[in-house]
């Protein structure tokens, strides 16, 4: 009795002594203001958390935390704690645009489009450029009207937004007005060079009429200033692959990397540069760890089997090429590597089936086409080498391979 009795006495002084160490919301509160004004951001979203675990209604916690979010990227999360402050009734002035951003960047247009944004305190280039993104959202959705709307309403707003001067491009394109829009997008970075949304403009419209090194430009700059819109990193990503810009393709796609090691695409990208830069052995990790989120993905199973061919892993050549011939056209290059490594490991009829898909034969196929006949007379294969006489016919080499094929047959 008197043991329970000790133990029960020293369990509560043991509450007692954490309940005296605990910190009050507002303590954490001023922890997480003198965090953020030192920059210290991940001590300021613990402390802002901490004031949440024990007031769970603290407006200005919700703000705060939802703030951080959006400036890391985090946007769902960002959206949540914003709706929250809202809901609790923190300024909308200070909310509203940052949830507008939120939905954005989420590309939640049907909330971005149903946001309130009736609160008189709410600055002009903050309303400006909310109603841009909704006239935006509105032709995307093909809601002309809706959108030309919007667009009168901004140009009764006094201000020297960009994004009023942006409003004029949307209307622009809305008539058709092309050369116009593009003055208009022009006038914009003539004044800000580094405004986020005409530099995406611009490199867009470049794309878009066939101007891959202005696009590659644009969205190059676009990406130094907006670093969390991956979306189009891998964009510019894939372009820099197109245009054998190889160093600059691997420079973003290895920043990418860093935020999603197992993105099947952005592997996908790492192996074909590695390929190029002649590291098979990257090459092949690289489209591995592609294939493992991705194994019916064609482009990196060609990928994968070129580098294993290259490094003579004929096994992994004829996994990755093997799984994916039925859907390669007829004569296309993978399947000579995939003939070659039936050949190496000892598949010849898989080989004479593979060789039979060459619609075009050349000089190069003569060796291949050789050894495979020499496996075939080894096995006794009769049938399956008159057959593959027939292939070679359509081989206009130097040279009598023909013959000595045909001598083979006759001796067996």
């Amino acid at each position: 009795m008197f043991r329970k009795r000790t133990i029960a006495m020293v369990f509560c002084s043991v509450l007692a002594i954490q309940g005296c160490g605990e910190k009050s919301a507002t303590e954490y509160m001023q922890e997480a203001q003198t965090a953020l004004s030192e920059g210290s951001t991940e001590t300021a979203m613990i402390q802002l958390k901490n004031v949440l675990r024990i007031e769970p209604q603290n407006a200005e916690a919700r703000f705060l935390l939802g703030k951080l979010y959006l400036e890391r990227g985090d946007w769902a999360f960002a959206q949540k704690e914003l709706e929250r402050a809202l809901e609790l009734s923190y300024s909308a002035d200070e909310v509203v645009p940052l949830v507008a951003e939120a939905y954005r960047k989420m590309g939640a247009d049907s909330q971005l489009l149903k946001l309130d944004l009736k609160s008189k305190g709410i600055k002009k280039s903050d309303l400006v450029k909310i109603r841009y993104y909704q006239a935006k959202a509105y032709i995307q959705g093909q809601q002309e009207e809706k959108a030309q709307s919007i667009i009168n309403e901004i140009k009764q707003i006094k201000t020297n937004s960009e994004y009023k001067s942006l409003t004029s491009y949307l209307e622009y394109k809305l008539k058709k007005q092309d050369d116009a829009a593009l003055i208009q997008l022009k006038a914009v970075l003539d004044k800000s060079p580094e405004h986020p949304e005409a530099l995406l403009l611009t490199a867009l419209e470049s794309l878009k009429q066939g101007d891959a090194e202005a696009g590659i430009e644009f969205l190059a700059k676009y990406r130094d200033v907006a670093p969390l819109e991956y979306e189009y990193h891998f964009l510019l990503a894939q372009l820099y692959v197109d245009y054998k810009k190889y160093e600059k393709a691997e420079e973003v796609v290895d920043e990418l990397l860093t935020i999603n090691a197992n993105q099947p695409y952005l592997n996908q990208i790492k192996a074909l540069v590695r390929f190029h830069q002649k590291d098979f052995e990257q090459a092949l990790h690289f489209a591995n760890i592609s294939i493992m989120s991705s194994p019916e993905d064609i482009p990196t199973r060609l990928v994968a089997g070129a580098a294993a061919f290259e490094l003579r892993k004929f096994e992994e050549v004829y996994q990755h090429l093997n799984l994916i011939a039925s859907a390669l056209p007829e004569n296309h290059q993978a399947l000579r590597l995939l003939a070659k490594s039936q050949l190496e490991l000892g598949y010849a009829l898989e080989a004479n089936d593979t060789v039979k898909r060459f619609v075009e034969l050349d000089e190069r196929d003569a060796i291949l086409l050789s050894s495979i006949a020499g496996a075939l007379s080894q096995s006794g294969e009769k049938r399956k080498l008159a057959s593959l006489l027939c292939v070679t016919k359509r081989i206009n080499w130097k040279g009598n391979l023909n013959s000595i094929w045909s001598g083979e047959i006759v001796a067996k």
